[in-house]
């Protein structure tokens, strides 16, 4: 486990870079910061502070950051970090927002569930989604948009329309795709469930209260484990497909854990919360 030089402020999401070499974290502060995991015991960049609190960042394939916060959307080029490029625009009044994988689009909850082309100078609205009650977003890899909502799980198509719903119990408040966009990781009060899309079936529906309280949930690239971040402060590693108790379970100094990730090569991930920021080799 490597446990981060703390940067000051409460992270609620947070990222690897696709060479793995950067961490990024952004939150309370209305700021992101930077560690370069090849030095970690050097002190954060930091890039803002902006105007509200960064609710999102997401690198892209390409290298680029993409940067949402609860009022705006920004797109850094990583390796010239300092002042966004290509990319600034207002949004809607946000609680959550995902980026596609390509970093073609942009998701944002709020009131209703927008989703955003970000290719041009400006953030250009595609489509809104009239879904009253999402609490998430989570892009598959084919640009299919999956949104938690009281309802369960909506699954919208790429090329528009209404999708169809998968029905989960608890009012789902977090949700994460596995890279080939077949299975879905869902948080909803006591229950981790992972779910077969393609069937619209669980495979797993757990609900353990000693491992309740998840705040934040992570599928690895290779969909066969999830992390979860909880309110206590607990991390724990599961295989997406088994039944049985977490592979391993953390209590780290975090505080509550907003955010979670893998790398690109599922090996490495990290943990982010009130209290800081850390990165951990899953296999240990």
């Amino acid at each position: 486990m490597l446990q981060l030089p703390p940067s000051g402020q409460p992270h609620y999401t947070v990222a690897f870079s696709p060479d793995g070499r950067w961490l990024a974290a952004g939150g309370l502060g209305s700021a992101v910061d930077f560690w370069d995991l090849h030095a970690p015991s050097l002190p954060s960049r930091r890039v803002g502070p902006f105007s509200a609190t960064v609710i999102r960042v997401q690198f892209t394939p390409a290298g680029r950051l993409v940067l949402a916060t609860t009022e705006r959307a920004f797109v850094f080029e990583f390796a010239s970090a300092g002042a966004p490029l290509s990319l600034q625009g207002d949004l809607p009044r946000s609680s959550r927002a995902v980026c596609s994988p390509d970093g073609s689009s942009l998701a944002t909850v709020g009131a209703v569930v927008t989703t955003w082309g970000l290719r041009g100078a400006v953030p250009v609205v595609r489509r809104r989604h009239n879904i009253f009650t999402a609490s998430d977003a989570a892009f598959t890899g084919d640009s299919r948009l999956l949104v938690a909502s009281e309802e369960g799980i909506t699954v919208l198509p790429e090329s528009g329309g209404t999708g169809h719903q998968i029905p989960v119990s608890g009012c789902p408040h977090r949700i994460a795709c596995s890279a080939d966009g077949d299975l879905a990781a869902v948080l909803a009060l006591g229950n981790l469930s992972v779910w077969h899309l393609p069937t619209r079936a669980a495979v797993v529906d757990r609900y353990a209260r000693t491992h309740g309280g998840w705040l934040s949930v992570a599928f690895a690239p290779h969909g066969r484990r999830v992390v979860t971040g909880g309110i206590d402060g607990t991390v724990a590693v599961w295989d997406a497909a088994g039944s049985g108790p977490p592979l391993r379970t953390f209590q780290w100094d975090l505080g509550p854990v907003y955010a979670v990730a893998f790398d690109q090569n599922g090996q490495c991930a990290a943990a982010a919360g009130r209290a800081g920021a850390l990165v951990w080799d899953v296999d240990d």
